[in-house]
């Protein structure tokens, strides 16, 4: 038997073109009266070549559908790296607006920082100069509390004089009275009414200076307690 007439098997893959050349080659060699056996050896040949034939549409078509499953899984893969790409490109924009951000806060911080700086040192420029007015205040107030005390010291000591003048006047005038109205009493005399007159008068100046060192007094407390509050 031919070799190519022995049948196909999927085991022995021979490709279909082998078949179709030595179908052509036995056909051309054979004589026009063939035999029996050279025309079975054709037909097995030409079997061979149907059968191989059909064995590589179906190999093609099983490689076809391998192949398009395995595009459908890269078309898969392709929109999964799509997909991927887009949440990346995402994260890279949110990175850069945190980048943004972050640049942002840092020139806010320094800004912030410096403000706290100049808040800081207004403060305690602010706090010195009161504490040398209030430095000042109270100097001023000691010297006004000593000229106040002076002023009272003053005061005390011309309503002590005041009121000395006052009883050694009073006295004065009423031993004064006294004798000259026992001389002239029932006299008569017009001495007598003038004395009257000018005691008198000495009582109004005794009350009016009565009521000026009550008015010193008064005026003396007043000093006192404001000198309480400086204190």
């Amino acid at each position: 038997m031919h070799h190519a007439a022995a049948p196909f098997t999927s085991d022995r893959p021979i490709p279909v073109h082998y078949y179709a050349n030595e179908l052509n080659r036995f056909v051309q060699g054979i004589v026009p009266d063939a035999t029996q056996e050279q025309i079975k050896t054709i037909e097995s040949i030409a079997m061979n070549v149907k059968a191989s034939q059909e064995y590589s549409q179906q190999k093609v078509s099983f490689q076809i559908n391998e192949l398009e499953e395995k595009m459908k899984q890269k078309e898969n893969e392709n929109e999964e790296l799509k997909s991927k790409l887009n949440r990346l490109e995402k994260k890279f924009e949110h990175m850069k607006i945190e980048k943004d951000l972050y640049e942002y806060n840092a020139v806010c911080n320094d800004q912030y920082e410096n403000y706290i700086t100049q808040l800081k040192k207004d403060f305690k420029e602010k706090m010195e100069m009161e504490r040398d007015n209030f430095k000042r205040s109270c100097s001023n107030a000691s010297e006004k509390i000593k000229e106040l005390k002076s002023q009272v010291s003053q005061l005390e000591r011309k309503v002590k004089s005041v009121e000395k003048d006052c009883r050694e006047g009073n006295s004065d005038s009423l031993a004064e009275d006294a004798s000259e109205k026992k001389e002239d009493i029932g006299n008569g005399n017009p001495e007598v009414q003038k004395m009257q007159a000018e005691n008198a008068n000495l009582r109004r100046i005794n009350q009016c200076a009565e009521k000026k060192i009550d008015m010193l007094n008064e005026t003396i407390e007043v000093l006192k307690k404001k000198i309480s509050r400086n204190h």
